[in-house]
């Protein structure tokens, strides 16, 4: 189904971004943001124009909240 692979790769773009901080490897860290971008892509594309009013809400604050917490985490990681 097409939300279970939006989800599958949301997961490991987080696994790429993970491992780069853990390694201190940019090409991980790039690879993990670009397929994080790709997963946003389908979803907006794709997904979304699925759901109704109140699943298209709670999709788009959940996604806000991550996206957030991705900013914070590469800005807090990326300078030590």
């Amino acid at each position: 189904e097409g939300g279970t692979l939006t989800v599958a790769l949301g997961l490991q773009a987080g696994i790429l971004l993970a491992a780069g901080f853990a390694v201190s490897n940019r090409t991980l860290r790039l690879s993990g943001l670009c397929m994080f971008v790709l997963c946003i892509g389908k979803l907006f594309v794709y997904d979304l124009r699925e759901l109704d009013a109140i699943g298209r809400t709670f999709a788009f604050l959940a996604l806000g909240v991550l996206l957030l917490a991705a900013s914070w985490v590469y800005t807090k990681k990326r300078s030590t």
